[in-house]
């Protein structure tokens, strides 16, 4: 069994991220988050791959690190802070997980895959 540590964000986030770092901070644009096809329509980019790929929380991590990692770039003179591309669209957190497991039901689930 794999062991998660409970700040693992920004190792998470970097496996989507790193396709932004061989570029300079001013060459990235709202567009490689986030965009509509003119030809079909549908959206793509780093945000609709996340979804696609793993879930509405990865993709909401993933944002909040960038934009964290923005802030920190710009403390250091690679980019202006107000000129964030990712701050071009909302980052709306997913729905709270609302699923309640009883105990007898987590009993009964732990006989049955003991019992295999």
């Amino acid at each position: 069994m794999e062991f998660r540590q409970k700040r693992d964000s920004w190792p998470r986030a970097w496996k989507w991220l790193e396709r932004f770092g061989d570029c300079g901070p001013r060459t990235i644009e709202p567009e490689h988050f986030l965009r509509i096809d003119p030809i079909s329509g549908e959206t793509k980019g780093l945000v609709v791959e996340i979804e696609k790929a793993v879930s509405a929380t990865e993709r909401h991590m993933v944002i909040k690190v960038w934009r964290a990692l923005w802030k920190k770039m710009a403390s250091m003179k690679y980019c202006e802070l107000h000129a964030d591309p990712a701050k071009s669209f909302a980052n709306t957190p997913p729905k709270p997980r609302d699923r309640v497991w009883y105990r007898r039901e987590v009993l009964k689930l732990v006989q049955v895959a003991l019992a295999q």
